[in-house]
Protein backbone atom coordinates (compact mmCIF):
# COMPACT_ATOMS: atom_id res chain seq x y z
CA UNK A 1 0.00 0.00 0.00
CA UNK A 2 1.55 3.79 -0.70
CA UNK A 3 0.48 6.87 -0.21
CA UNK A 4 -1.18 5.92 3.23
CA UNK A 5 -4.18 4.34 1.45
CA UNK A 6 -5.09 0.95 2.32
CA UNK A 7 -6.33 0.11 -1.37
CA UNK A 8 -4.31 -0.38 -4.05
CA UNK A 9 -5.60 -0.63 -8.00
CA UNK A 10 -3.40 -1.95 -10.56
CA UNK A 11 -4.01 -2.18 -14.44
CA UNK A 12 -2.95 -5.78 -15.27
CA UNK A 13 -4.38 -4.68 -18.94
CA UNK A 14 -1.37 -4.68 -21.79
CA UNK A 15 -1.57 -2.87 -24.83
CA UNK A 16 -3.65 -4.67 -26.49
CA UNK A 17 -6.82 -4.17 -24.28
CA UNK A 18 -9.28 -1.92 -25.51
CA UNK A 19 -9.57 -0.21 -22.55
CA UNK A 20 -6.63 1.70 -21.55
CA UNK A 21 -6.18 3.50 -18.34
CA UNK A 22 -5.10 6.67 -17.79
CA UNK A 23 -5.75 6.80 -14.22
CA UNK A 24 -7.61 5.91 -10.90
CA UNK A 25 -8.39 7.51 -8.34
CA UNK A 26 -9.97 6.58 -4.80
CA UNK A 27 -11.22 9.13 -2.11
CA UNK A 28 -10.70 8.83 0.84
CA UNK A 29 -7.37 7.60 0.85
CA UNK A 30 -8.06 5.41 4.17
CA UNK A 31 -11.82 3.27 3.54
CA UNK A 32 -13.96 2.68 6.98
CA UNK A 33 -17.07 0.58 7.20
CA UNK A 34 -20.47 2.25 6.47
CA UNK A 35 -18.73 5.22 4.37
CA UNK A 36 -19.44 6.65 0.93
CA UNK A 37 -16.16 6.00 -1.23
CA UNK A 38 -15.55 7.72 -4.78
CA UNK A 39 -14.06 5.74 -7.51
CA UNK A 40 -12.88 7.96 -10.43
CA UNK A 41 -11.05 6.64 -13.56
CA UNK A 42 -10.05 8.39 -16.61
CA UNK A 43 -9.23 5.98 -20.03
CA UNK A 44 -9.48 6.32 -23.50
CA UNK A 45 -11.79 3.11 -25.29
CA UNK A 46 -10.05 1.84 -28.41
CA UNK A 47 -13.73 0.14 -29.53
CA UNK A 48 -17.31 0.85 -28.75
CA UNK A 49 -19.02 -1.66 -25.45
CA UNK A 50 -22.34 -3.29 -26.65
CA UNK A 51 -24.85 -5.36 -25.05
CA UNK A 52 -23.73 -8.55 -24.06
CA UNK A 53 -19.87 -7.41 -22.54
CA UNK A 54 -19.38 -9.61 -19.48
CA UNK A 55 -16.93 -9.23 -16.58
CA UNK A 56 -15.84 -12.38 -14.57
CA UNK A 57 -14.71 -11.24 -10.61
CA UNK A 58 -12.90 -13.16 -8.23
CA UNK A 59 -12.83 -12.39 -4.81
CA UNK A 60 -10.26 -13.84 -2.14
CA UNK A 61 -9.23 -13.63 1.43
CA UNK A 62 -6.18 -15.32 1.41
CA UNK A 63 -6.11 -18.41 -0.24
CA UNK A 64 -9.91 -18.87 -0.20
CA UNK A 65 -12.29 -17.76 -2.64
CA UNK A 66 -15.40 -16.48 -1.24
CA UNK A 67 -16.43 -15.33 -4.65
CA UNK A 68 -16.50 -16.20 -8.76
CA UNK A 69 -19.32 -15.00 -10.49
CA UNK A 70 -19.70 -13.42 -14.67
CA UNK A 71 -21.48 -10.18 -14.49
CA UNK A 72 -23.05 -8.61 -17.57
CA UNK A 73 -21.98 -5.43 -17.59
CA UNK A 74 -24.50 -3.48 -18.93
CA UNK A 75 -26.91 -4.81 -16.93
CA UNK A 76 -24.84 -3.92 -13.76
CA UNK A 77 -25.06 -0.35 -15.10
CA UNK A 78 -28.58 -0.69 -15.68
CA UNK A 79 -29.24 -1.50 -11.95
CA UNK A 80 -27.21 1.10 -10.97
CA UNK A 81 -27.52 3.94 -13.26
CA UNK A 82 -28.19 6.22 -9.48
CA UNK A 83 -24.57 5.38 -8.82
CA UNK A 84 -22.77 5.47 -11.84
CA UNK A 85 -22.25 7.99 -14.55
CA UNK A 86 -22.33 5.36 -17.87
CA UNK A 87 -24.73 3.46 -19.18
CA UNK A 88 -23.93 1.36 -22.30
CA UNK A 89 -23.69 1.13 -25.19
CA UNK A 90 -20.47 2.95 -24.48
CA UNK A 91 -18.99 5.00 -27.27
CA UNK A 92 -15.67 4.88 -27.94
CA UNK A 93 -13.09 7.48 -27.52
CA UNK A 94 -11.91 9.37 -23.71
CA UNK A 95 -14.07 8.15 -20.78
CA UNK A 96 -14.20 9.76 -17.34
CA UNK A 97 -16.00 7.38 -14.87
CA UNK A 98 -17.18 8.82 -11.32
CA UNK A 99 -18.97 6.06 -9.07
CA UNK A 100 -20.08 6.02 -5.76
CA UNK A 101 -19.91 3.22 -3.13
CA UNK A 102 -21.65 3.13 -0.16
CA UNK A 103 -19.50 0.27 2.06
CA UNK A 104 -21.23 -2.19 4.78
CA UNK A 105 -21.13 -1.38 8.05
CA UNK A 106 -20.29 -4.85 8.74
CA UNK A 107 -17.37 -5.26 6.78
CA UNK A 108 -14.87 -7.84 8.75
CA UNK A 109 -10.96 -7.22 9.48
CA UNK A 110 -8.59 -8.78 6.82
CA UNK A 111 -7.01 -8.76 3.71
CA UNK A 112 -9.50 -8.93 0.27
CA UNK A 113 -7.80 -9.21 -3.17
CA UNK A 114 -10.35 -8.69 -6.04
CA UNK A 115 -9.89 -9.69 -9.76
CA UNK A 116 -11.69 -8.54 -12.61
CA UNK A 117 -11.30 -8.92 -16.10
CA UNK A 118 -14.08 -7.64 -18.43
CA UNK A 119 -14.81 -8.89 -22.32
CA UNK A 120 -16.41 -7.04 -24.94
CA UNK A 121 -19.75 -8.59 -26.78
CA UNK A 122 -17.18 -10.29 -29.10
CA UNK A 123 -15.36 -11.72 -26.25
CA UNK A 124 -12.19 -9.08 -26.78
CA UNK A 125 -9.86 -8.43 -23.81
CA UNK A 126 -11.63 -4.61 -22.45
CA UNK A 127 -10.22 -4.27 -19.23
CA UNK A 128 -8.37 -5.86 -16.51
CA UNK A 129 -8.02 -4.54 -12.67
CA UNK A 130 -6.62 -6.54 -9.50
CA UNK A 131 -7.64 -4.54 -6.10
CA UNK A 132 -5.63 -5.02 -3.20
CA UNK A 133 -7.76 -3.99 -0.02
CA UNK A 134 -6.19 -4.24 3.55
CA UNK A 135 -8.33 -4.26 6.92
CA UNK A 136 -6.33 -5.63 8.99
CA UNK A 137 -5.42 -2.07 9.85
CA UNK A 138 -7.35 -0.39 12.81
CA UNK A 139 -8.83 1.22 10.04
CA UNK A 140 -10.38 -1.67 8.76
CA UNK A 141 -13.14 -1.06 6.05
CA UNK A 142 -14.55 -2.48 2.54
CA UNK A 143 -16.03 -4.93 0.81
CA UNK A 144 -18.26 -7.67 1.30
CA UNK A 145 -17.17 -11.03 1.68
CA UNK A 146 -16.24 -13.88 3.65
CA UNK A 147 -18.22 -17.41 3.85
CA UNK A 148 -17.41 -21.00 5.81
CA UNK A 149 -19.10 -24.14 4.48
CA UNK A 150 -20.50 -25.20 7.84
CA UNK A 151 -23.58 -27.27 7.73
CA UNK A 152 -25.54 -28.40 10.66
CA UNK A 153 -28.95 -29.18 12.11
CA UNK A 154 -30.73 -28.96 15.72
CA UNK A 155 -34.67 -29.86 16.63
CA UNK A 156 -36.81 -27.15 17.65
CA UNK A 157 -37.50 -29.01 20.83
CA UNK A 158 -33.34 -28.08 21.82
CA UNK A 159 -32.78 -24.86 22.88
CA UNK A 160 -30.24 -22.69 20.77
CA UNK A 161 -26.11 -23.10 21.47
CA UNK A 162 -25.08 -19.70 22.59
CA UNK A 163 -22.18 -17.84 24.24
CA UNK A 164 -23.53 -16.94 27.96
CA UNK A 165 -22.26 -14.06 29.81
CA UNK A 166 -19.81 -16.48 32.12
CA UNK A 167 -18.85 -19.51 30.12
CA UNK A 168 -18.75 -20.26 26.29
CA UNK A 169 -21.18 -22.87 25.55
CA UNK A 170 -20.75 -23.04 21.50
CA UNK A 171 -20.45 -20.20 19.16
CA UNK A 172 -22.67 -22.38 16.52
CA UNK A 173 -26.11 -21.31 16.74
CA UNK A 174 -29.00 -23.71 14.83
CA UNK A 175 -32.43 -23.51 13.68
CA UNK A 176 -35.00 -26.18 12.18
CA UNK A 177 -37.59 -23.76 10.63
CA UNK A 178 -39.43 -26.64 8.68
CA UNK A 179 -42.67 -28.28 10.28
CA UNK A 180 -44.10 -31.27 10.20
CA UNK A 181 -45.00 -30.94 6.41
CA UNK A 182 -40.91 -31.30 6.00
CA UNK A 183 -39.99 -35.07 4.41
CA UNK A 184 -37.05 -34.75 6.55
CA UNK A 185 -37.52 -34.39 10.65
CA UNK A 186 -34.93 -33.80 12.13
CA UNK A 187 -34.39 -35.66 16.00
CA UNK A 188 -30.96 -34.42 16.84
CA UNK A 189 -27.79 -32.79 15.96
CA UNK A 190 -24.12 -32.44 17.61
CA UNK A 191 -21.13 -30.29 16.72
CA UNK A 192 -17.88 -31.27 18.05
CA UNK A 193 -16.16 -29.23 19.15
CA UNK A 194 -17.85 -26.51 20.81
CA UNK A 195 -16.10 -23.93 20.16
CA UNK A 196 -15.52 -23.69 16.30
CA UNK A 197 -12.09 -21.90 15.20
CA UNK A 198 -10.55 -21.27 11.71
CA UNK A 199 -8.47 -23.60 10.65
CA UNK A 200 -9.78 -26.53 12.50
CA UNK A 201 -11.70 -29.93 11.70
CA UNK A 202 -15.02 -30.07 13.54
CA UNK A 203 -17.20 -33.04 13.13
CA UNK A 204 -21.25 -32.91 12.38
CA UNK A 205 -23.06 -35.81 13.91
CA UNK A 206 -27.12 -35.18 12.70
CA UNK A 207 -30.16 -37.91 13.49
CA UNK A 208 -33.86 -37.72 12.01
CA UNK A 209 -36.58 -39.69 9.83
CA UNK A 210 -36.38 -39.15 6.09
CA UNK A 211 -40.50 -39.99 4.93
CA UNK A 212 -39.54 -40.19 1.55
CA UNK A 213 -36.11 -41.15 -0.47
CA UNK A 214 -34.23 -38.69 -1.41
CA UNK A 215 -33.36 -38.91 -5.39
CA UNK A 216 -31.07 -37.36 -7.85
CA UNK A 217 -32.48 -34.38 -9.04
CA UNK A 218 -32.97 -33.03 -5.27
CA UNK A 219 -31.25 -29.63 -4.54
CA UNK A 220 -30.52 -27.13 -1.76
CA UNK A 221 -30.83 -22.90 -1.70
CA UNK A 222 -27.86 -21.68 -0.10
CA UNK A 223 -27.55 -17.98 0.92
CA UNK A 224 -24.63 -16.91 3.37
CA UNK A 225 -24.81 -13.64 5.17
CA UNK A 226 -23.11 -11.13 6.85
CA UNK A 227 -24.39 -8.64 8.95
CA UNK A 228 -27.17 -7.36 5.80
CA UNK A 229 -24.31 -8.16 3.24
CA UNK A 230 -25.38 -11.46 1.10
CA UNK A 231 -21.98 -13.05 -0.07
CA UNK A 232 -23.34 -15.96 -1.72
CA UNK A 233 -26.46 -16.92 -3.16
CA UNK A 234 -26.86 -20.30 -5.05
CA UNK A 235 -28.44 -23.16 -5.70
CA UNK A 236 -27.05 -27.20 -5.43
CA UNK A 237 -27.29 -30.15 -6.35
CA UNK A 238 -27.54 -32.62 -3.50
CA UNK A 239 -26.26 -35.77 -5.19
CA UNK A 240 -23.53 -34.53 -6.86
CA UNK A 241 -22.56 -32.63 -3.58
CA UNK A 242 -22.82 -35.67 -1.96
CA UNK A 243 -21.07 -37.30 -4.59
CA UNK A 244 -18.07 -34.89 -4.59
CA UNK A 245 -17.87 -35.06 -1.27
CA UNK A 246 -18.11 -38.58 -0.57
CA UNK A 247 -14.65 -38.91 1.30
CA UNK A 248 -16.00 -36.27 3.90
CA UNK A 249 -19.23 -37.55 4.61
CA UNK A 250 -21.09 -41.25 4.81
CA UNK A 251 -24.36 -40.80 2.75
CA UNK A 252 -24.89 -41.06 -0.87
CA UNK A 253 -28.05 -40.77 -3.51
CA UNK A 254 -30.12 -42.53 -3.69
CA UNK A 255 -30.96 -41.68 0.29
CA UNK A 256 -33.85 -44.53 1.25
CA UNK A 257 -36.41 -43.24 3.85
CA UNK A 258 -36.41 -44.64 7.08
CA UNK A 259 -33.99 -43.42 10.07
CA UNK A 260 -30.90 -41.84 9.10
CA UNK A 261 -27.38 -40.87 10.88
CA UNK A 262 -25.35 -38.65 9.22
CA UNK A 263 -21.46 -38.14 10.30
CA UNK A 264 -19.87 -35.24 7.81
CA UNK A 265 -15.69 -33.94 8.48
CA UNK A 266 -15.40 -30.49 7.90
CA UNK A 267 -12.22 -28.66 7.83
CA UNK A 268 -12.57 -24.83 7.86
CA UNK A 269 -10.60 -22.21 6.27
CA UNK A 270 -7.13 -20.54 8.38
CA UNK A 271 -7.97 -17.32 6.76
CA UNK A 272 -12.06 -16.71 7.97
CA UNK A 273 -12.58 -13.41 9.28
CA UNK A 274 -13.51 -12.41 12.88
CA UNK A 275 -17.50 -11.65 12.22
CA UNK A 276 -20.87 -13.40 12.85
CA UNK A 277 -22.15 -15.07 9.93
CA UNK A 278 -25.76 -16.39 9.10
CA UNK A 279 -26.40 -19.33 6.61
CA UNK A 280 -29.97 -20.18 5.49
CA UNK A 281 -30.53 -23.26 3.80
CA UNK A 282 -33.80 -24.32 2.23
CA UNK A 283 -33.71 -28.07 0.27
CA UNK A 284 -36.67 -29.71 -1.78
CA UNK A 285 -36.52 -33.35 -3.53
CA UNK A 286 -36.07 -33.87 -6.95
CA UNK A 287 -39.89 -32.93 -7.26
CA UNK A 288 -39.59 -29.79 -5.36
CA UNK A 289 -41.48 -31.02 -2.52
CA UNK A 290 -39.99 -29.03 1.16
CA UNK A 291 -37.18 -31.03 2.40
CA UNK A 292 -35.66 -29.49 5.17
CA UNK A 293 -34.95 -25.70 6.20
CA UNK A 294 -32.32 -24.93 8.48
CA UNK A 295 -30.65 -21.53 9.59
CA UNK A 296 -27.57 -21.41 11.32
CA UNK A 297 -25.36 -18.78 13.04
CA UNK A 298 -21.54 -18.40 13.62
CA UNK A 299 -19.62 -16.00 15.72
CA UNK A 300 -16.03 -15.96 14.97
CA UNK A 301 -15.47 -13.07 17.10
CA UNK A 302 -12.63 -13.99 19.71
CA UNK A 303 -14.15 -11.91 22.88
CA UNK A 304 -17.34 -13.31 25.29
CA UNK A 305 -21.10 -12.73 24.16
CA UNK A 306 -23.94 -11.91 25.59
CA UNK A 307 -26.94 -15.03 24.83
CA UNK A 308 -27.18 -14.35 21.15
CA UNK A 309 -31.32 -15.12 20.81
CA UNK A 310 -33.04 -16.25 17.56
CA UNK A 311 -32.31 -13.03 15.66
CA UNK A 312 -32.28 -14.46 12.06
Amino acid sequence: MTGGSNVEIEDCGDETYQLQIKSIKVTPDIVKPGAEVTLEVEATLSETVYKDATAQVTVKIGAVTLLRKVYDLCGTLENNKDKVDLQCPIEKGNLKITQKITLPKETPRGDFRVYVNAYNYDDADLACFKIHADFRQRFNGLLQLVSAGLVSWSDQSFSPSYYSSRTRVSNVEIEDCSDETYLLQIQSIKVMPDIVTPGAELTLEAEGILLETVTPGSFADVQVKLGVVTLIRKRFDLCDTLENNKDKVDLQCPIEKGNLKITQKITLPKEIPKAVFKVYVNAYTADEADLACIRIKVNFRPRRFLQLGNSY
